[in-house]
C-alpha cells in the first residue's frame, strides 16, 4: 500500500532534493517539520540578507519557502503572537520568492541527527 503522505524534516538548510523528487514522482504528499530549524540558523548571514530582501521576518521567510514548495508545514509556535505571525504567511505571494536564493543554504543540516542517515 502506497502512503498518502510522508512527514519529514525539511528546511532550506535540509532540502532533501532526492527524497522530494521520489515522493513527488510517486504522488506522495510532503509534510515538513522543523522548517524553522528551531531558530538555530537565525544568525545565518545569507538567511538574514534574504529576510531583508523580502522584508519579512526569518520565521515568515522559512515558512514561505516551505509553502512555495507545496509542503504541508507543521509549526509549533510558543505563543499567540508567533501563531498569528505563522498563519499570516498564507497571505504572502509565493510567486515573488526566488528559489535560487535558497540553493546555497542547503547544508544537509538536520535538527534530529539520526535522520541524516535516511
Amino acid at each position: 500500500i502506497k502512503p498518502y503522505i510522508n512527514q519529514i524534516e525539511l528546511s532550506p538548510f535540509c532540502q532533501r532534493k532526492e527524497l522530494i523528487k521520489y515522493l513527488r514522482n510517486n504522488d506522495i504528499k510532503i509534510e515538513a517539520y522543523r522548517s524553522l530549524v528551531n531558530g538555530q540558523k537565525n544568525d545565518d548571514i545569507i538567511l538574514r540578507k534574504l529576510s531583508e530582501k523580502y522584508k519579512i521576518s526569518i520565521a515568515k521567510l522559512l515558512l514561505l519557502w516551505a509553502r512555495s514548495n507545496d509542503y504541508i508545514v507543521i509549526h509549533k509556535p510558543d505563543n499567540e503572537t508567533q501563531l498569528l505571525e505563522n498563519f499570516s504567511v498564507k497571505y504572502l505571494d509565493t510567486d515573488k520568492l526566488d528559489h535560487s536564493d535558497f540553493d546555497s543554504l542547503d547544508q544537509n543540516y538536520f535538527i534530529i541527527k539520526h535522520h541524516a542517515s535516511y
